[in-house]
């Protein structure tokens, strides 16, 4: 079974996805945990994350490092 194949299983047998919506990068990690605490099995999030700066500045750098941390944060979550 592939890895997205199993993600796609969890999702159906929790029922549950979040979407978050107005959550700054800062707040991920304890978000996260609540979501992950309260059976979520798959995160969605929205623009909000979205260091619109470092875009316009063309930082792919700081846009990668703020995509990771949002990364680390539902998969440390999940453990």
């Amino acid at each position: 079974m592939t890895e997205r194949q199993r993600v796609r299983q969890r999702i159906e047998e929790s029922g549950i996805v979040a979407v978050l919506r107005g959550v700054d990068a800062d707040r991920i990690v304890p978000v996260a945990h609540a979501i992950h605490d309260a059976g979520a099995a798959a995160v969605g999030v929205g623009s909000s994350i979205v260091d619109y700066d470092a875009i316009e500045a063309d930082d792919t750098e700081q846009v990668r490092r703020t995509a990771a941390t949002v990364v680390d944060a539902v998969e440390n979550a999940r453990q």
